[in-house]
């Protein structure tokens, strides 16, 4: 597990780094050493903000934007169902990164078939302790959840913000993405946004 701190802008960096920690687990041939090394997370962050999306080559993860809540979180299981690897979601109005590590669900499985039921997913947050976020003219005092806690279908689409998954509403990302060609602004803003494992 490696918290964004004390850096408290490095929460895609620190979301990246756990994801690619879970993967090394499971992936068996991965040329990643599990880490929870501040100066690995700093340098995920660098990289971030130097290339944005990355290259498309890299084929690892993408970014994918859905008009609802019910599509991302679809994709998202089947997704996780499908390569074994977790999602990253991007919550708190598009302010925060949180990664999804796991679900459960009713019915067919989600990596061959598209006929279950999601009740909810397991979260992990990069966040420790709280903060506080402004949106809508409001603070909202957010308490970070704990690595793996299980969050409902329904509290992940109306519950608490620390658990909250609701579309993105920031429209400052004017790079345009490598691999499809789209602005950030246009292709995420008021849609639900995921960065899902590729394959």
């Amino acid at each position: 597990m490696r918290y964004q701190y004390p850096d408290i802008n490095a929460c895609t960096a620190a979301a990246a780094q756990i994801s690619l920690n879970f993967i090394s687990y499971d992936a068996g041939n991965l040329r990643w050493s599990p880490t929870v090394s501040y100066a690995t997370m700093e340098e995920i962050l660098k990289y971030e903000r130097a290339y944005g999306w990355g290259s498309k080559q890299a084929g690892v993860y993408q970014d994918a934007s859905f008009a609802t809540f019910g599509e991302a979180a679809t994709a998202i299981v089947s997704s996780i169902a499908r390569t074994r690897k977790p999602a990253i979601i991007f919550t708190w109005w598009g302010q925060h990164s949180q990664v999804v590590t796991g679900y459960k669900v009713r019915g067919g499985n989600p990596a061959t078939s598209a006929d279950f039921t999601i009740e909810g997913m397991y979260l992990t947050d990069p966040l420790l302790g709280y903060t506080y976020v402004e949106y809508g003219g409001t603070s909202h005092h957010i308490i970070a959840i704990k690595p793996d806690t299980y969050v409902s279908l329904a509290d992940l689409e109306q519950g608490r913000d620390a658990v909250r998954f609701g579309a993105y509403e920031q429209n400052d990302s004017t790079g345009r993405d490598p691999i499809d060609g789209n602005r950030g602004k246009d292709e995420w803003y008021k849609k639900w946004v995921v960065v899902l494992a590729a394959a």
